[in-house]
C-alpha cells in the first residue's frame, strides 16, 4: 500500500505543473469562445483522464526510465556501503538518489545449489529493495548461504531433459546488483560462486 501511495504521489509531482498549463489555457478558450464551453470542458475532462492513465502506466512500465538508469549505474558507477538506522544501504556515487537497500532474512531456504557449502542448512531468503528519491521502485530476492557469508540472487530456473538448472543471466538487473552488493566469502565473485554451486551464467 505505501508503495502504490508514493507512486500517485510521484505522479502528481509530476503531472500538476502540465495540468495547471493545460487548465489555464482551457479558461481562455472558455473565456473567448464562451458559446462552445460544454464541449471545451468535455474535452478538457477526457484529455485529463487520458493523461493521468498515460503517466500511471508510464511509471509502471518494467523499463521505466528509472529501472533503466538503475541498470546503467550498477555497472558504471561506484557503490558505497553505510549502515542507517540499523539497515544496511548502498548508496550510488554518480547519483545519490539511486541507493539500494538490503532488507532483513524473511525465511529458510534450500536448494540443491546451496547444500554445497559447509554450512549446507543455514540458508534464508532476503529481499533487496531498489530505491529512488527513497521510494523503493523494485523489490528483488537474494539468498544468504553459508552462515550468511554468501550472498547472492535467487537463480532462476528451468527443466532441460528432466534435469532442474540453475543460472543467472549476465545481462539481468539482478545479477548486476549481485556484482554490486553481493558477498562471495572465499569464492570472490558470482562467477566464484557459479562455479560452486553449478549455476549457470548465461547471455
Amino acid at each position: 500500500m505505501a508503495l502504490l501511495i508514493n507512486l500517485f504521489r510521484d505522479i502528481i509531482r509530476r503531472i500538476e505543473d502540465e495540468l495547471l498549463l493545460f487548465s489555464a489555457a482551457t479558461l481562455l478558450l472558455v473565456i473567448f469562445f464562451n458559446e462552445y464551453r460544454y464541449w471545451i470542458f468535455a474535452l478538457y475532462l477526457i484529455a485529463v483522464i487520458g493523461f493521468v492513465i498515460y503517466k500511471i502506466f508510464e511509471q509502471k512500465r518494467p523499463d521505466n526510465k528509472y529501472i533503466e538508469r538503475f541498470e546503467q549505474l550498477l555497472t558504471t558507477s561506484s557503490w558505497r556501503r553505510e549502515i542507517i538506522d540499523a539497515t544496511e544501504i548502498f548508496i550510488c556515487e554518480t547519483d545519490n538518489n539511486y541507493q539500494v537497500e538490503i532488507g532483513n532474512s524473511t525465511s529458510s531456504f534450500t536448494e540443491p545449489w546451496t547444500q554445497v557449502y559447509s554450512a549446507s542448512h543455514n540458508s534464508t531468503r532476503a529481499s533487496v529493495y531498489l530505491r529512488v528519491n527513497a521510494n523503493r521502485i523494485r523489490e528483488m530476492t537474494f539468498v544468504y548461504c553459508d552462515s550468511a557469508r554468501i550472498f547472492v540472487p535467487l537463480p532462476k530456473t528451468r527443466t532441460e531433459n528432466g534435469n532442474r538448472i540453475f543460472y543467472w543471466s549476465r545481462n539481468s538487473l539482478d545479477y548486476k546488483l549481485g556484482k554490486v552488493v553481493g558477498d562471495f566469502y572465499i569464492y570472490e565473485s558470482m562467477e566464484g560462486i557459479a562455479r560452486m554451486s553449478n549455476i549457470r551464467i548465461e547471455g
